[in-house]
């Protein structure tokens, strides 16, 4: 499957704003495809996906436009043609 992932916002000081179209095995979890979409072409110079994830604040992840809940949405299954958008946040609250 083919899905589209934008990534926004600050990780530590540095400013993030990539674009890709990455090709995973159809059916994967969005926790899944973190590790893989860091490894493919998209991505490969500036792996974000899996440390983004790491931090004690979580992003904000958009699925097609929609608000996916954190953490029970990382078991969501995407499909062919998704769009995914992840929004680091800028400060705590």
């Amino acid at each position: 499957m083919k899905i589209r992932i934008r990534v926004a916002g600050f990780l530590g000081n540095r400013p993030l704003h990539l674009e890709g179209l990455v090709e995973l095995e159809q059916g994967l979890s969005f926790k899944k495809i973190l590790k893989p979409a860091d490894r493919s072409p998209a991505f490969k110079n500036y792996p974000c996906l899996q440390e983004i994830f790491r931090q004690k604040i979580q992003p904000t992840v958009l699925i097609n436009g929609d608000s996916l809940p954190l953490p029970e949405g990382l078991n969501y299954r995407l499909a062919d043609g998704d769009e995914i958008t992840i929004v680091t946040a800028l400060a705590g609250g």
